[in-house]
Order: C-alpha cells, then sequence, then structure tokens
C-alpha cells in the first residue's frame, strides 16, 4: 500500500491500515478509527478471534487474542504486530533472512 492510501483511512503504518481495514470489515463501521477501542466499538471476543486469525494469516506472526485484549485499539495491535515481526526476523538465521528476503 502506498501512504495516500494509509493517510486516506488515518493510519500511520502500513500494518495499522491493513488491521484497520480487518477490524472495519469485522465491525461493518467504516468509521472506526486507529486509535477507537474494538471492544467499545462492538468488538467481542469472538471477532477479536476472528481478528486474530486474519491478523496471523496476513502477518505470519503469532499474534494472541491476549494481544488484542491488552492492546484494545488498532494503533495498538499494530505495534504489536511489528514487535512480533522484528522478533521473528531477530530469531532468524542469516540463511533464512537471505532465503526470505529472495522469496520476496
Amino acid at each position: 500500500m502506498n501512504d495516500n492510501n494509509t493517510a486516506s483511512i488515518g493510519a500511520s503504518t502500513e500494518v495499522e491500515t491493513a488491521l484497520l481495514l480487518i477490524v472495519r470489515e469485522l465491525l461493518k463501521n467504516e468509521d472506526i478509527g486507529p486509535d477507537d477501542d474494538f471492544f467499545l466499538a462492538g468488538g467481542h471476543s469472538l471477532l477479536g478471534t476472528q481478528l486474530v486469525i486474519r491478523a496471523r494469516k496476513a502477518f505470519g506472526v503469532k499474534v494472541a487474542l491476549r494481544d488484542l485484549f491488552e492492546a484494545g485499539t488498532v494503533a495498538r495491535l499494530a505495534i504489536r504486530v511489528e514487535e512480533l515481526i522484528v522478533e521473528d526476523i531477530d530469531s532468524m538465521s542469516e540463511e533464512e533472512v537471505t532465503r526470505a528476503a529472495q522469496d520476496r
């Protein structure tokens, strides 16, 4: 996604944009912003589970439902997802990093 798409929905990063699109679809509410609380906006544990599953597929990291409960907002969940991505990269060997870069 480009910066124009990111800015147009009120998100500051591509991870935040992707998560916000998922949340808006799950809650059927296009007015949700990155700083709106998922649960106060109508989310519940079953929708949260769907969000976590979609985030895992989208980013290839082990996001937990607990991460969503602790974060509460898309903006804070995006930070957690980015941390998980960095943790995964840091745990990779040089060979795995090279292979992953070649696969892109």
